[in-house]
């Protein structure tokens, strides 16, 4: 069996498609736990989050924020906030994974920054990059890594450079189906990591959802 790194054989959603048979849902409803009735922040929440978005924006006026940075600043700050860090959830990360190709005789080998585990099943993918990788290009390889997980449960997924976010629901069955959020960008007038937060904590509690 050949074994061949994700970051080479996935870089785009038709390599998705081709290693896992992934399709993009038709239904509106299939991920509407980005944006329908999100959680209230509290106030303590938002003055935590209006700090991490000038800390950030003061670690970026030197210039670029390597990914071990992002984590720090943002994403680890924001699964503490949204609970993940706390039971029922367990949190791993630099996750080694070799995950089924259909592409025959070939499996994919990668790594997980963090694996949001609840039940003793992979809910959760976050992956972070640094300041000025592009997001979008980090999502195919997030789907692999969602649609290698074997579980007729919803898996979620996170990528993130620390100032743009996209959330990434995968169900399986039948035909393994996908979708995304809108591309959700830290530097607008407002604090867009409010809306991040309730996101996750949204997504948090249909985790835990039997």
């Amino acid at each position: 069996m050949i074994e061949t790194a994700v970051r080479q054989a996935i870089k785009s959603l038709n390599d998705v498609r081709q290693h896992f048979g992934l399709v993009w849902a038709v239904d509106e409803l299939f991920f509407e736990e980005w944006s329908c009735e999100l959680p209230e922040l509290s106030d303590r929440d938002i003055a935590k989050l209006d700090q991490l978005r000038d800390r950030l924006d003061y670690h970026l006026d030197s210039g670029k924020v390597d990914e071990g940075i992002v984590n720090v600043l943002v994403v680890s700050p924001l699964l503490e906030m949204a609970g993940l860090y706390d039971s029922p959830f367990r949190i791993r990360s630099e996750v080694p994974v070799v995950i089924e190709s259909q592409v025959q005789q070939e499996n994919l080998r990668g790594r997980i920054d963090f694996l949001v585990i609840h039940n003793q099943l992979w809910r959760g993918i976050i992956e972070s990059k640094e300041t000025t990788f592009d997001v979008n290009t980090a999502i195919p390889q997030a789907l692999a890594y969602m649609a290698g997980v074997d579980t007729k449960l919803p898996t979620y997924g996170l990528v993130t450079n620390g100032v743009s976010f996209v959330f990434l629901k995968v169900v399986q069955g039948e035909t393994k189906r996908f979708d995304l959020s809108d591309v959700i960008a830290r530097r607008s007038r407002t604090n867009s990591l409010y809306q991040v937060l309730q996101i996750l904590k949204s997504i948090a509690s249909q985790i835990q959802v039997p």
